[in-house]
C-alpha cells in the first residue's frame, strides 16, 4: 500500500512495483531509503537470443537506456539523484556491473555524494554464459559495486565472492534477471526487517521478491510495460526462483 504523505510525497507501507520513469517517481519518495539495489542498463546494447517460447524469442528486445555507455551512465545519474536525496543516514548501495565497465561505473557512483565506493563484490554464477565458446575463458562471474553512506556495521562479515547459481533460462522473464537467493544475501547483509529497499531498474522484480521474503519493504520501478505485467504477476503469485 502507498499513502500520500505531507507535501504530496509517497509513503510506502508494503512491497510494490511501480510503472513509470524512475526519474519522476523516485522524486515522490519522502521516507528514508535504507538500501538501493539495482541492475541498470550497462550501455552494451544487450540482446539475448535465449528463451525460445511459443511467443517467440521473448528476450530479443532492446533494454531502455542500454544503447551506449555514455547514455547509460547519464540515465543512471539522473535516476539516482532523487534516491540519494531520500537516502537514510545509514544507507548502502549495490549496483551490478559488467567486468569491462567497472572503472566507469565506479566513477559514476563515486559522484553520488555522500556515498563512497567501498568494494567490488564478485558474483560467481556457477555455470558459464555465452561469449566466445572457442577461444576465450568462460564468463562465469559478474561484478557488484558496493557503496556506503554512513558507517553501518556489517552483521556477519563474509567473503566478497558470493556463489549462487544463475537463474535457469526457462525460468527467466528478463534477459539479465538475477537470482532471488543472491539478492537475499545482499539484503540480509545491509538492512533490517521493515527497512525500505528501492530498485529503480526493476526488470523482473527479483529485488522486490527478495525483500518481501525477508520482511523488508521492496519498491521496484520499471518503465517497460512488458516487464511490469510479468513482474507484478510474479510478486502477487509468489513465483520465485527454484
Amino acid at each position: 500500500m502507498s499513502l500520500v504523505g505531507e507535501g504530496g510525497g509517497t509513503i510506502i507501507t508494503e512491497s510494490a512495483i511501480w510503472h513509470g520513469d524512475s526519474r519522476v517517481l523516485g522524486a515522490t519518495i519522502t521516507q528514508p531509503i535504507h538500501m538501493i539495489l539495482t541492475d541498470p542498463p550497462y550501455g552494451v546494447a544487450h540482446l539475448s537470443g535465449f528463451a525460445q517460447t511459443a511467443d517467440g524469442k521473448r528476450f530479443v528486445r532492446e533494454i531502455e537506456g542500454d544503447a551506449d555507455v555514455d547514455r547509460a551512465l547519464a540515465l543512471f545519474s539522473e535516476v539516482m539523484a532523487p534516491l540519494v536525496a531520500a537516502s537514510a543516514e545509514q544507507c548502502e548501495m549495490y549496483v551490478f556491473c559488467r567486468w569491462s565497465m567497472i572503472g566507469a561505473w565506479s566513477d559514476a557512483i563515486s559522484k553520488l555524494v555522500p556515498f563512497e565506493v567501498k568494494n567490488v563484490l564478485i558474483w560467481d554464477k556457477g555455470w558459464p554464459g555465452l561469449g566466445d565458446l572457442e577461444a576465450n575463458w568462460a564468463y562465469t562471474w559478474e561484478a557488484i559495486i558496493y557503496a556506503k553512506k554512513g558507517r553501518r556495521p556489517i552483521k556477519n562479515r563474509r567473503s566478497s565472492i558470493i556463489s549462487v547459481d544463475r537463474t535457469l533460462h526457462a525460468q527467466m522473464i528478463h534477459p539479465t534477471q538475477k537470482p532471488v537467493a543472491l539478492l537475499e544475501t545482499l539484503i540480509e547483509m545491509s538492512t533490517n526487517r521493515g527497512d525500505l529497499i528501492v530498485d529503480p531498474f526493476s526488470g523482473s522484480g527479483s529485488t522486490v521478491v527478495a525483500a518481501s521474503n525477508l520482511g523488508r519493504i521492496g519498491l521496484g520501478i520499471e518503465l517497460d510495460e512488458f516487464y511490469i505485467a510479468r513482474s507484478r504477476q510474479r510478486l502477487q503469485q509468489g513465483i520465485f526462483d527454484i
